[in-house]
């Protein structure tokens, strides 16, 4: 709950975040931490309400879904990508599409980095990049951006290459946008546009992946294994309360005794007096111990032959 609050979610708005990040790890197969980290990641980029933390959570469902990817492998890279994505008018409708097509043919990590490339190279193109752009009537690619929107523009791109007979790879530089620019471009665009229809009824996906999740033994055991770390934890915390109270009331009568005992000088000879003593008796007993020993151990038989033995030799 820690880290939903320095995301800037608190009270009411907090556990509405947590709840849905709790649904989504189970539903992920991952931990609490990650899900509240990549929810609140995009909640903030885009700037959505707390109460729209499930609907993002139902975006990626929707893009583990439709795509090749693992709600683990988005809740790592989506930082990069919803960071830059959301001020250059991106929708997170429109990431989640291009996201669940490229993963078909890319790994995760590389979509992303081909993604965050194009955006980046829209948003300062090169010279022919941008003469295109002015005569599609934009002033620059971030307004186009805004103004139509991420696939939107690629579209627009394509076809204007097109019939101009560019191929659309001059007009890129960057080899890494071009590994999302090419294939989105291509043939393959209609796919591209059924995957953005998909992300405007993403409402449930969530729900799905957590009730499959749910139905298995993993999930039970999972289940068994947080109730029993949770206890765990709190035996631990009380054991600590505890300890900590004990070692307390040690100290202080350590200190009570060590303050008596540097007050009082006559206190002090006498324990030297006494340890003094004590080492005489105490090494006293130990010769006489000996003695006894040796004494036991001659009446032996074993004891009496060696003793004869030693005296012949």
């Amino acid at each position: 709950f820690y880290q939903v609050v320095s995301a800037g979610y608190q009270g009411e708005e907090g556990f509405k975040v947590l709840q849905a990040a709790m649904k989504a790890a189970t539903a992920g197969v991952t931990d609490a931490f990650t899900a509240v980290d990549v929810l609140t990641t995009v909640l903030n980029s885009y700037n959505l309400r707390a109460d729209q933390a499930l609907y993002v959570s139902d975006i990626l469902f929707t893009i583990v879904k439709r795509g090749k990817t693992t709600f683990r492998e988005l809740a790592s890279t989506m930082g990069r990508l919803a960071g830059i994505a959301a001020p250059l008018g991106v929708t997170l409708e429109e990431l989640g599409a291009a996201l669940a097509f490229l993963t078909r043919t890319l790994p995760t990590e590389e979509a992303v980095t081909a993604l965050r490339a194009a955006m980046m190279e829209l948003t300062k193109p090169g010279s022919e990049l941008s003469e295109v752009l002015q005569e599609l009537g934009y002033s620059s690619g971030s307004a186009a951006l805004r103004s139509e929107g991420f696939l939107k523009v690629l579209a627009q791109l394509a076809v204007e290459a097109k019939e101009t007979g560019v191929p659309i790879e001059t007009l890129f530089g960057n080899i890494r946008s071009l590994t999302a620019i090419m294939p989105m471009t291509s043939d393959r665009a209609e796919e591209l546009n059924e995957h953005f229809e998909a992300m405007q009824h993403v409402a449930g996906a969530t729900e799905e992946a957590f009730g499959k999740i749910a139905e298995g033994i993993d999930f039970k055991m999972r289940q068994l294994s947080s109730a029993v770390s949770l206890a765990w934890n709190r035996i631990g915390e009380l054991f600590k309360e505890t300890a900590a109270g004990i070692a307390g009331q040690v100290a202080g009568l350590l200190f009570s005794f060590s303050k008596t005992v540097s007050e009082s000088e006559k206190f002090r000879d006498s324990l030297q007096y006494i340890l003094k003593e004590g080492l005489k008796l105490g090494a006293l007993i130990a010769v006489l111990g000996g003695i006894f020993l040796a004494l036991k151990m001659l009446l032996t038989p074993t004891g009496a032959l060696l003793a004869a033995f030693s005296a012949l030799y």
